[in-house]
C-alpha cells in the first residue's frame, strides 16, 4: 500500500515498517505502518485508521473509490457489487461529534504522553512503546468500527458504540498514566 505512494518504509524486527508521515511536515519518521492490521497512525499529526483511510487521504476520494481501487490492486477486477452506499450517509453531525471526540482523544494523550515525557520518569523507549501498544488497540477498534458503519448497521447503535469505544479508550489512557507515574518500577 505504502509503498504505491513512494514512501521510503524502514521494516521494523517486529514485520511493522516506520516511515515520514505524508500528511504534516514531517522530518523524522513518525507514521507506523501495521500491515497485520492493515491500518497506519502517525505519532506527530495523529493520522491513523485503515488502509481506506489512508488511500482516501492519499488520492483525496471518497471511501467507495478507494475500496474499488484497493480491490482492483488486490485482483478483483469489478467482479464484486457494492451496494451504492455513501460512508458519509449518517448525516454530518454524526461526523462532526465523531471528530469532536476523536479530538478530544487525541488532546488527552498528547498531554499525557508529553507530560511524562517530560517528567523523565520513564524512559522515551518504555513511554513510546506502552503508548504505541495503546494506539494499536485504538486503531483496532477504529477499523472495526468502520467496517461495522460500512456494512450498514443502525446509525442509533452506530452511535452508542462509538462513545462507548471512546469512553473506553480514556479510561485505558488514564489506566496507562496511572500505571507510569506510579508503577515505575514495574514498568521498565
Amino acid at each position: 500500500m505504502a509503498l504505491d505512494y513512494g514512501l521510503d518504509l524502514i521494516q521494523q524486527s517486529n514485520g511493522e515498517y516506520i516511515c515520514v508521515c505524508p500528511f504534516h511536515a514531517d522530518v523524522n519518521p513518525s507514521m507506523r505502518i501495521y500491515p497485520n492490521s492493515n491500518s497506519f497512525h502517525c505519532f506527530g499529526c495523529q493520522a491513523g485508521a485503515s488502509i481506506f483511510e489512508f488511500v482516501m487521504r492519499m488520492e483525496n476520494i471518497e471511501f467507495k473509490e478507494a475500496l474499488y481501487r484497493l480491490a482492483e490492486r488486490a485482483g478483483y477486477n469489478s467482479t464484486f457489487v457494492l451496494r451504492d452506499i455513501e460512508i458519509h450517509e449518517m448525516n454530518e453531525n454524526f461526523n462532526s461529534q465523531r471528530d469532536q471526540i476523536e479530538k478530544i482523544l487525541y488532546i488527552s494523550a498528547k498531554r499525557i504522553y508529553t507530560t511524562i515525557l517530560n517528567s523523565g520518569i520513564v524512559s522515551k523507549k518504555v513511554l513510546f512503546e506502552r503508548f504505541e501498544k495503546l494506539w494499536c488497540w485504538y486503531d483496532r477498534q477504529q477499523y472495526i468500527f468502520d467496517k461495522k458503519r460500512f456494512i450498514g448497521q443502525d446509525s442509533n447503535q452506530l452511535v452508542v458504540i462509538l462513545y462507548r469505544f471512546h469512553e473506553v479508550f480514556l479510561q485505558k489512557l488514564q489506566e496507562l498514566e496511572k500505571e507510569l507515574l506510579q508503577g515505575v518500577n514495574n514498568v521498565e
